[in-house]
């Protein structure tokens, strides 16, 4: 076993940071920020590159753990650029070996002073290699699957595109604003003060559980009363609506296949005339409105929109036929998608176990 400190050395002072507003979508190098994908971006600027890779990156808010082997820039504040003190290191082994230690989540805070407290286990070169060939081969396998969920996801909005344009700037339909073809509702939190309200079978969910074109609970935040919507801002939404989040997680939104109760950050969809809409098109369209949403959210702590902006959103007017036969292809796709997704979960628990089985 080694502490960190023997094993790493922080080079963050030799990279050179880049705005979000430098970033490019193609370019000669990387650009390497905390966030969860690998490549934040891409630059053509040469001067301060950082050239000594491999390295590994730390994200200090984020605790996200990167393997880079090619010469990049860091973006924005929170990267941490790891080198090892030991010659000839396996930098790919102490990637892994850093991406399952231990770090306590506290929140959008700097996490760097817990990963100096771990200490690694250090075998042999010849044992660290076998490792690193066993983990590649695994995580080579979640990759592809992530990958084809990606063109999965990509199909569908093609789909979406080559059907009804771009709803937003150059639309085939005209479109009618979300407010006249339904209503909305807001839902609340029961009062923690009564834990009896938390010991119910009613699903009670956050944004945390939005996204997905379908959702039935299972990912609840917790399972209320009765009582507890009787005496709190909550409601009982029916089952074959829309949810759609207001805050934290502003844009996202899913179809509740089971009566469901919600916070105050998501609004209810409700009183869609079935004969003239697909609730699956509408959801669909609301996630062609995501950048937009993002860009109106205003807030002095906590970034949301209003439930008019939500309204005001244009729905194009498409006859029903259309637009169902929309929704069969978004199904058929998700039906390969959840096949995939079976997977990949099952692949994510075998790697998982070994991590667990090689540094414990």
């Amino acid at each position: 076993m080694r502490t960190f400190n023997e094993v790493f050395e922080d080079k963050t002072k030799y990279g050179t940071k880049l705005k979000t507003d430098e970033y490019q979508k193609r370019g000669i190098y990387l650009i390497i920020d905390q966030g969860q994908k690998l490549i934040a971006g891409y630059t053509n600027q040469k001067e301060g590159v950082f050239e000594d890779v491999p390295a590994i990156i730390f994200g200090d808010h984020t605790r996200t753990v990167k393997y880079v082997e090619v010469p990049f820039f860091i973006g924005a504040d929170g990267v941490k650029i790891l080198k090892c003190r030991i010659r000839d290191a396996n930098y790919k082994y102490l990637y892994y070996a850093l991406k399952n230690a231990e770090i306590p989540d506290t929140g959008y805070n700097r996490h760097f002073k817990w990963l100096k407290e771990v200490t690694i286990r250090y075998p042999n070169s010849v044992k660290q290699q076998k490792i690193v060939d066993v983990l590649g081969k695994v995580e080579e396998i979640i990759i592809k699957q992530k990958q084809q969920i990606e063109r999965l996801d990509n199909l569908i909005k093609s789909r979406f595109v080559e059907m009804f344009g771009d709803v937003r700037y150059e639309p085939k339909y005209h479109g009618i604003p979300l407010r006249k073809i339904c209503t909305t509702i807001s839902g609340g939190t029961p009062s923690t003060k009564f834990p009896e309200y938390y010991e119910g079978d009613i699903p009670w969910i956050s944004t945390v559980s939005l996204g997905p074109n379908h959702i039935d609970g299972t990912n609840a935040k917790g399972y209320i009363t009765e009582e507890a919507i009787a005496n709190s801002a909550t409601k009982l939404i029916p089952a074959n609506n829309i949810l759609f989040g207001t805050r934290v997680g502003v844009g996202k939104s899913s179809l509740n296949d089971v009566d469901i109760c919600t916070n105050q950050d998501i609004i209810a969809i409700i009183g869609i005339d079935e004969s003239k809409f697909s609730r699956l098109f509408i959801k669909h369209v609301l996630d062609w409105y995501q950048p937009y949403f993002d860009s109106i959210k205003k807030g002095a702590t906590i970034l949301g929109i209003r439930s008019d902006d939500l309204k005001d959103v244009f729905i194009p007017q498409v006859s029903i036929d259309l637009q169902r036969k929309y929704e069969v292809f978004v199904e058929q796709v998700d039906q390969l998608k959840s096949k995939t997704q079976k997977s990949l979960d099952k692949t994510q628990l075998l790697f998982n176990s070994l991590m667990q089985q090689y540094f414990g």
